[in-house]
């Protein structure tokens, strides 16, 4: 597969975390448009309160990252992001892997939100096996 590690990301990796955040957010077509120091600290309040980010690295370069918060019966997957020079070389399924076999204990409903017109986002996760469960729709003003 991969030499990829994974370790919990640490208030140090913040910047880190905001750039990879910021490509996410970009990627996804979201129409947030924070800046890195926004992004930042908006993490920072993230993990130190009811957040866990994860990096997933090769040979110590961050590949992509996990962030997310759990319960006793599921876990909700906020943000999931590969960085783009590493992508379609199996990266996202292998750090998946790592996630519900090393990270998180079995059993646990996982949910996640796929903006509508992310269609290699929704493309990865239905492919993951995860399915649609529901829609949520918003009026602007």
């Amino acid at each position: 597969m991969t030499d990829m590690q994974y370790r919990r990301a640490t208030l140090a990796d913040l910047e880190v975390l905001a750039a990879f955040n910021q490509q996410l957010l970009q990627d996804e077509g979201h129409r947030h448009r924070l800046t890195l120091p926004e992004l930042a600290v908006r993490m920072q309040g993230w993990l130190q309160h009811e957040y866990v980010a994860i990096l997933f690295e090769q040979q110590t370069m961050p590949v992509a990252y996990a962030l997310y918060r759990q319960d006793l019966e599921s876990i909700y997957l906020r943000q999931f992001f590969v960085h783009r020079q590493y992508r379609r070389r199996h990266i996202g399924r292998h750090a998946m892997h790592l996630l519900l076999t090393e990270v998180w204990r079995p059993g646990r409903r996982i949910t996640l939100e796929v903006l509508v017109h992310n269609r290699s986002g929704y493309a990865f996760w239905q492919a993951l096996g995860f399915r649609d469960y529901a829609i949520t729709m918003e009026l602007l003003p």
